[in-house]
């Protein structure tokens, strides 16, 4: 039973630990897409 218990803890500690990650990864992602956008509208002339 206690082994069981361990068992399932550590498989949700790391099931979260990537959910974690994964949102982490995507808003670096949106951070990055935003600061090029940004540099990209600063360096185009407008029309």
């Amino acid at each position: 039973m206690t082994m069981t218990l361990i068992f399932a803890g550590l498989l949700a500690w790391s099931l979260t630990g990537m959910l974690v990650l994964s949102l982490i990864r995507v808003a670096g992602r949106a951070d990055e897409a935003m600061e090029q956008a940004a540099l990209r509208r600063h360096h185009t002339p407008p029309m």
